[in-house]
């Protein structure tokens, strides 16, 4: 699971079925599912299996996505609330996008 890609709000649709991280601000929480803002006004809904990690702030989850907005939670870690989610999405459009060759992995 480790090495699940992180993927931006626009990818959703094209990995229905598949494994992938997100990172979001938690705008609700009731205990069962979370509504996290990826983007500026592009919420997703995940089905939680740890609550306490959507009580505020921002959160990193390893998810299954059944549908463009919803996902199944897998595992998540909570962030600090300065957590900078547009910096954040910056680096996902430059690492999979024109400047991609930077953000590889190499192993020795």
């Amino acid at each position: 699971r480790e090495g699940m890609s992180r993927v931006p709000f626009e990818a959703l649709s094209r990995s229905v079925s598949q494994t992938v991280r997100i990172v979001g601000k938690v705008i609700s929480s009731d205990g069962k599912t979370a509504r996290l803002e990826l983007e500026p006004g592009k919420i997703v809904t995940v089905c939680a299996i740890a609550p306490d990690h959507y009580q505020s702030g921002f959160v990193e989850v390893i998810c299954k996505v059944k549908t463009p907005t919803e996902c199944e939670e897998l595992k998540s870690v909570s962030f600090d609330s300065d957590f900078d989610l547009e910096l954040y999405n910056n680096m996902l459009k430059y690492s999979s996008g024109r400047y991609s060759s930077l953000f590889m992995v190499v192993r020795a």
